[in-house]
């Protein structure tokens, strides 16, 4: 009871943050690419979708990638990253239970780290972060 409460109010804290960019404070990480990127690609990131659905039924999904990779976990509308709405055919209100990295490599190693393979990876543009 009290690691499902826990669970509860990390995600509540995720779902109010919704996506938000680097250096700001939230259980919501977006890396930051590397220096030498150039515009468009510091506009992208690396994404490992894991569920989709409304923020409630997402609780278990993230408490485990929480659980597993907390730096790398992004909870937050599908419609933050472009194009992903369409790659997954949901609907732009639509939740995502995701790890997010800045390289492809570092990704590999993310999703290593869970343990499983995701519904989805690829790499996006992200809209909702700084």
């Amino acid at each position: 009871m009290t690691a499902r409460l826990l669970v509860a109010g990390v995600l509540a804290a995720v779902i109010t943050v919704g996506c938000r960019g680097p250096g700001e404070e939230a259980a919501v990480r977006h890396p930051s690419p590397p220096a030498e990127a150039t515009t468009a690609e510091k506009a992208a990131e690396h994404v490992a979708v894991f569920a989709t659905g409304e923020p409630d039924e997402l609780e278990d999904e993230t408490a485990d990638l929480l659980s597993a990779v907390p730096d790398h976990v992004a909870v937050s509308p599908v419609s933050c990253w472009t194009g992903l709405p369409e790659r997954l055919a949901v609907p732009t209100d639509t939740y995502v239970a995701a790890v997010v990295a800045a390289t492809a490599e570092e990704l590999d190693e993310v999703v290593a780290e869970v343990g499983r393979a995701p519904i989805l990876r690829d790499r996006f543009a992200g809209v909702c972060g700084d």
